[in-house]
C-alpha cells in the first residue's frame, strides 16, 4: 500500500531535468511503443497535427508518463467497442500545447466525471486499474500550470483535451 500511496506523489511520478523538446517526437514514440496491442486488437489510430511543432519546456519523463496515461486509458476504453478509433490531435496556439485524445469508448458517465481525477478512483473493472493515472497526470498538468478536461458521452466516446504552456514560468514549475 506504501507503494501506491507514493506513486500517487508529484515527486513520485517524475524524473530527469526540466528541458525543451519536441513533444510531437515523444508522442510518436508511445504511439509506437503501444502500436503492437493497437494493431493486435485492430485499433485505428488517427494523427492530426499541426505541421510546425514547438518545444515544450518540462521534464521529458513526466511528459512521457503524462501521454501514456492518457494514451492507454483512451486503448483500454475502446477495448471493447464495435469501432475501435483513438483520434490524436496537436497544436500550438498562443505559446501553449493543446492535445486532443478522442476515443470511441463506452463513455463516462456525466456522475463520474467529477471523479475520475481523485487518486484510487477508476472506472474499470476490478484488476484493470488502480486509480492512479489520472490522478498522476492531474498532478504533472496542475505543476506545470496547465489543465486537463474531460468530454464524454456515455455509448459515444471521450476526449481529454490537455493544455500545458510551452515555457515553464521561472521558479514556478518543478516538472
Amino acid at each position: 500500500m506504501e507503494n501506491l500511496l507514493s506513486a500517487s506523489r508529484i515527486e513520485g511520478v517524475t524524473s530527469g531535468q526540466v528541458l525543451r523538446f519536441d513533444p510531437v517526437k515523444v508522442i510518436d514514440r508511445v504511439v509506437k511503443l503501444l502500436e503492437y496491442r493497437t494493431s493486435k486488437e485492430g485499433f485505428e489510430v488517427i494523427w492530426d497535427r499541426e505541421s510546425q511543432s514547438h518545444d515544450l519546456e518540462m521534464s521529458r519523463d513526466a511528459f512521457q508518463q503524462l501521454f501514456t496515461n492518457l494514451f492507454t486509458n483512451a486503448i483500454d476504453a475502446v477495448e471493447e467497442s464495435d469501432l475501435k478509433q483513438i483520434s490524436l490531435k496537436v497544436e500550438n496556439p498562443d505559446g501553449q500545447l493543446i492535445i486532443k485524445i478522442s476515443d470511441t469508448g463506452c463513455g463516462i458517465p456525466h456522475e463520474q466525471r467529477d471523479k475520475i481525477f481523485d487518486p484510487f478512483y477508476t472506472t474499470k473493472a476490478p484488476g484493470k486499474g488502480t486509480g492512479l493515472g489520472l490522478a498522476t497526470c492531474w498532478k504533472i498538468v496542475n505543476s506545470r500550470g496547465g489543465n486537463i478536461e474531460c468530454a464524454s458521452r456515455p455509448g459515444v466516446g471521450t476526449t481529454m483535451t490537455l493544455k500545458l504552456p510551452l515555457q515553464a514560468a521561472e521558479g514556478k514549475y518543478h516538472y
